[in-house]
């Protein structure tokens, strides 16, 4: 967890994280936390979490929507990956599967 931590913090430091979240009522409904991939021109999501109270309103579903047309508009980056897993609102996205390889090297 520590070495996540740090490649996160690290990633914020050199401006290629970025950390996006939905505000309802002054609450957070939902938020995401990505790495900008200038190579493959995507904004790659290991983090995303929503509010259990505003549920009903599907705030993943916005945000991933909002963030999509924010980097359309405003950037190059013309790919959003939510990364592992094939949970239903991926697919409702439009979302593509596809796999992803583990490797651990011992010294």
């Amino acid at each position: 967890m520590i070495k996540t931590f740090n490649y996160s913090t690290e990633m914020l430091r050199k401006q290629k994280g970025i950390i996006i979240v939905l505000i309802i009522d002054n609450s957070v409904a939902a938020f995401m936390f990505g790495y900008i991939n200038s190579i493959r021109k995507s904004y790659e999501v290991p983090k995303l979490a929503i509010s259990e109270e505003y549920s009903f309103y599907s705030p993943g579903m916005i945000l991933v929507n909002r963030s999509i047309q924010m980097f359309a508009e405003t950037t190059d980056i013309r790919a959003l990956d939510l990364c592992r897993g094939t949970e239903q609102y991926k697919m409702k996205m439009g979302g593509e599967i596809y796999h992803t390889y583990n490797y651990t090297i011992e010294l």
